[in-house]
């Protein structure tokens, strides 16, 4: 019975971290050239090694 707790926990907790992950990935870019989106799409950042970020 506890196995069974276990895995269902550990299978929703897989599934909800690659739900996040992915959806990160899926966000539109705005094509401005180096610019990066922050994480939730909200702003964009100078890319690191640019001479916006220096």
């Amino acid at each position: 019975m506890m196995l069974r707790i276990i895995l269902i926990v550990m299978m929703v907790g897989g599934v909800l971290t690659a739900w996040f992950l992915l959806r990160g990935y899926s966000r539109k870019d705005d094509g401005e050239p180096g610019m990066v989106a922050c994480p939730g799409g909200s702003r964009t950042v100078p890319a690191p090694g640019t001479a916006e970020s220096a």
